[in-house]
């Protein structure tokens, strides 16, 4: 099974050009191959698709701006439903959509109108509702801004403590990035537990790498690095300890001397 990706595709360009050939070439010669937007993710997709394999799954997908979904993100080509859509067939060939009685719900907090980018700061979206009491286990993906995290609903999601329902948190780079992300994190999170395979510390050490990257830097101290360094992470180390329960050390790096991707070591 091959994915063909589109990285970073807008309305047009010369690789929205080339993924129409290659769909063409694909249904021509009836290959086991996909063409899709994102890039980042499709390795998780892909593990996923390992880990799942056949098993069906049924999934509630509750968006926060429902008649915002055929909107679509900066960096893609293709509305927000079928983003979610195509991330879900990647990596659960026999997912269910369903309303009632999920295995877990997929909650995301999309853009009512245009979507926010936390590094260009045209437009920047802060969450305007209320943030559910799951009794289900749920998995939320961010995407109402992107290139980092929404900075209410990431204060809102770590003013409680962590729940045994949360599965999975993703608030990343392109809305395919953070959504196939999250998805990759909460069902394997939701299989560990349903087998008996669940390691918390493993878990927290994870989630915990999400949100000082995600919020921590990319929404917030990416773009006043040079002002405040790394000494910025402070407070989000603070509330994340909160959130998690999980007492750590942590060191931070550059490893590709930019600012784009930063390594987050817990000691």
């Amino acid at each position: 099974f091959l994915v063909f990706s589109k990285d970073d595709t807008g309305k047009y360009g010369l690789n929205v050009q080339e993924a129409k050939i290659l769909e063409k070439e694909i249904k021509r010669q009836n290959l086991n191959a996909i063409v899709k937007t994102g890039a980042d993710e499709i390795p998780l997709g892909l593990m996923l698709k390992a880990v799942v394999q056949d098993m069906p799954l049924r999934i509630k997908i509750l968006y926060e701006f429902e008649n915002s979904v055929n909107k679509i993100s900066k960096y893609e080509d293709i509305p927000v439903n079928t983003c979610v859509q195509a991330q879900i067939s990647l990596g659960v060939k026999n997912a269910v959509i369903v309303d009632e009685n999920p295995d877990f719900i997929l909650y995301i907090n999309n853009f009512e109108n245009i979507q926010g980018d936390c590094v260009f700061q045209d437009v920047i979206n802060d969450y305007s509702g209320v943030l559910p009491d799951f009794d289900t286990p749920y998995i939320i993906a961010d995407i109402n801004n992107a290139n980092g995290a929404d900075n209410i609903l990431a204060e809102k999601i770590s003013d409680k403590k962590i729940d045994e329902n949360f599965l999975g948190y993703s608030a990343y780079n392109t809305s395919a990035n953070s959504i196939g992300s999250a998805l990759a994190l909460g069902i394997c999170t939701y299989l560990a537990k349903k087998e008996n395979l669940f390691n918390k510390k493993a878990f927290l050490n994870l989630i915990t790498i999400r949100f000082l990257d995600d919020w921590g830097y990319q929404a917030n101290i990416r773009k006043n690095l040079k002002k405040c360094g790394f000494s910025g992470f402070k407070p989000y180390e603070e509330k994340i300890k909160n959130f998690t329960g999980l007492n750590f050390e942590v060191k931070y790096s550059l490893p590709w001397n930019r600012t784009f991707e930063i390594e987050i070591e817990l000691e």
